[in-house]
């Protein structure tokens, strides 16, 4: 499900009905809003509020865009919540942090979540994933954005998150 709160303000709670109304009817409800403060690599208050909301909803992992960077993700009450994953193909070429961009390997049950983290960069339209060097910096950075724990910290640089619901 996709939800634009960007532009114009989504009515919250006609989306969670929206996913109320499809949960029980497919193996999971993914949710796509597009919304957020450009440029900046943490959601504001309007973002947690409504991807929480989702998730109480029945949300099943909810993967956001719209900023051009990316932006950290939390899990909560078992889900994950990715904010942005920043620009995949754009033409914003005049900044490191909107070339920068994450892309996700998500396996899904019922039991548990494991996702693969892939950052990447684009040059010119063309992304390609991360070198080592780059990849340990820009886990270093959404960490430090992010102020994960110690686990949560430890995951991110191994590249994979794992969930247990």
């Amino acid at each position: 499900i996709c939800f634009e709160d960007a532009v114009t303000k989504l009515d919250k709670d006609k989306a969670v009905e929206v996913i109320k109304s499809i949960n029980g009817k497919v193996d999971f409800v993914i949710v796509s809003p597009h919304f957020g403060i450009e440029y900046k690599h943490t959601p504001n208050n309007r973002q947690i509020e409504l991807a929480h909301a989702f998730v109480d909803a029945g949300a099943d992992i909810i993967i956001g865009t719209h900023p051009h960077v990316v932006q950290t993700f939390e899990i909560y009450n078992g889900v994950p919540i990715f904010y942005s994953l920043g620009n995949f193909i754009f033409d914003q070429y005049w900044s490191y942090d909107t070339q920068e961009e994450l892309s996700l390997g998500i396996v899904m049950s019922e039991n548990f979540y494991k996702i693969y983290l892939f950052p990447m960069l684009s040059q010119k339209s063309q992304p390609y994933l991360m070198s080592a060097n780059q990849r340990k910096e820009f886990f270093e950075k959404l960490i430090k954005w992010g102020g994960y724990d110690e686990h949560t910290s430890s995951m991110i640089r191994s590249g994979i998150i794992e969930i247990m619901r």
